[in-house]
């Protein structure tokens, strides 16, 4: 078993237990004879440019005041495009240079792992410039559970409204459009020749600086902007990936949302939770994105 998978593993479970105010988990399945390696990685690109993105989102419906926050980024290479969570970068980042290190697997666990639960927007999305309105979709459900699709129906139908707006001290102008169940509003700055964006938001006249939902469940707005000068790799982990039709690999997710016990069916016994943990583990609040 490769460490990259029991940090995963451990994190999840971790997570399971402590919303359920739970003491411990009973087993996992990682020992002394973890090997250290790199994360695998499938490397697409360099990276010119590196933007950053605040999110913030409502993980419930229900509860549209609760708001949850995460930096996100988004690494602009001359082909492809990449968009995550800035601690999945820094986890993959810090797992890769500990890993030559000479530490022991646990204590790269041990390391790894605060950084992996402050984790809040969970996919990756690589876009593909050459190839207009496809978009890659990856998600690791467990330690070793990473799905993926690949999406070639992206068609964002833009309407260029009237209006200025500055931000970052940037003169932007307004868009709107809707998307998979959510009308939204962007601001763009055509003096920043990117036409790209956070999540799968692209093909305005200009870099995207803020996008937002009406209802206000969503919202990106860019807080950093740099050039990259030396090398910045674009890429999807490439261990276990599954690759799925998208109407699956979002029922995978919605399943696991409703009933998060589940993951340990998915990781074949590697880890169990005894049965009092597990009746306190309650169905996590689902408000996706993209809402068909």
């Amino acid at each position: 078993m490769k460490i990259k998978n029991s940090i995963g593993a451990l994190i999840f479970l971790f997570s399971l237990v402590a919303n359920a105010n739970a003491q411990k988990v009973d087993k996992i399945g990682v020992g002394a004879n973890l090997s250290k390696d790199s994360i695998p990685m499938q490397i697409v690109d360099n990276a010119k440019y590196r933007v950053y993105y605040k999110l913030t989102f409502c993980k419930d419906s229900t509860a549209t005041d609760l708001k949850t926050e995460a930096q996100t980024i988004l690494l602009v290479g001359s082909k492809f495009s990449s968009f995550l969570d800035y601690n999945a970068l820094r986890k993959d980042s810090l797992f890769n240079a500990l890993s030559k290190s000479g530490l022991g697997a646990m204590e790269i666990v041990g390391r790894v792992m605060p950084i992996g639960r402050q984790i809040k927007f969970e996919p990756t999305i690589m876009k593909n410039f050459p190839q207009k309105g496809v978009y890659t979709f990856q998600q690791m459900i467990t330690a070793r559970d990473n799905y993926r699709y690949v999406d070639e129906g992206v068609k964002i139908k833009w309407k260029l409204e009237a209006g200025e707006k500055v931000l970052q001290g940037y003169t932007c102008k307004k868009a709107t459009c809707t998307y998979r169940g959510r009308c939204y509003i962007a601001w763009y700055c055509p003096d920043i020749a990117m036409n790209d964006g956070p999540y799968v938001f692209t093909g305005l006249p200009g870099l995207i600086l803020e996008i937002f939902d009406v209802k206000g469940h969503y919202k990106f707005t860019m807080n950093g902007l740099n050039k990259v000068t030396g090398f910045d790799p674009l890429y999807f982990t490439a261990n276990n990936v599954e690759t799925l039709s998208r109407d699956k690999v979002r029922k995978v997710i919605s399943n696991l949302r409703a009933n998060p016990a589940s993951i340990l069916q998915l990781m074949g016994g590697r880890a169990t939770v005894s049965p009092e943990t597990l009746k306190k583990i309650k169905p996590k609040p689902h408000n996706p994105i993209e809402l068909e």
